[in-house]
């Protein structure tokens, strides 16, 4: 249907006037037929920064529209522990955890689903005074094939807590991606999955 294209072109970054010109309606028009297809208008704010990211032609991300079959456990997985376990405020991504694999997993979610810049993935290591910082930067390095030089510098706690250091022999890690439009993206397609 017509109104579902012009809904999908809004979604996928187009402006309330680009719409109109491609459908050749009036925006007024336009903006109507978005508003009654369910789709959230952008801010103001959000919609400057796609027309900027579009002039410089300098979206740090893609993430899929169409979710193949064989992405589709690891895209729901991504979103819930997101949810579960991510930032909601800012517009950084961020979660922190202390488990390889669960990092692991949710950077194939940025990789593969949001379609990264790999260079604005960054870490921070949290870590106590029995353990070392370096030896830490580089099991994190290799094990989620993000360039020592992302690391930021590492947050020492000094103060015993009741997580032993055997508990958290790989210390704990905050991984942060910068990008407001993903944020966004990301918390909206949570609310998607949840059980109305």
């Amino acid at each position: 249907m017509i109104k579902d294209k012009i809904k999908d072109a809004y979604v996928s970054g187009l402006s309330i006037a680009e719409v109109a010109e491609k459908f050749k309606i009036s925006c007024s028009g336009a903006r109507y037929i978005i508003l009654k297809s369910g789709a959230t208008m952008r801010s103001r704010s959000n919609a400057v920064i796609i027309k900027h990211h579009k002039r410089l032609n300098s979206f740090s991300c893609s993430i899929l529209k169409k979710i193949p079959k064989e992405l589709q456990t690891l895209y729901i997985a991504g979103l819930a522990l997101y949810w579960g376990e991510g930032s909601k405020s800012g517009n950084t991504i961020a979660i922190a955890n202390s488990d390889p694999a669960l990092i692991v997993m949710f950077l194939t979610f940025l990789r593969k689903i949001c379609k990264v810049d790999e260079t604005r993935l960054h870490i921070l290591v949290h870590y106590h005074s029995d353990q070392k910082e370096k030896e830490l930067i580089d099991f994190w390095s290799k094990i989620t094939k993000i360039n020592k030089s992302q690391f930021y510098i590492g947050t020492l706690h000094k103060k015993k807590t009741k997580h032993s250091t055997k508990r958290l022999k790989f210390g704990t890690i905050s991984l942060r991606y910068a990008d407001s439009l993903l944020f966004k993206e990301i918390l909206e397609r949570i609310d998607t999955i949840k059980v109305k």
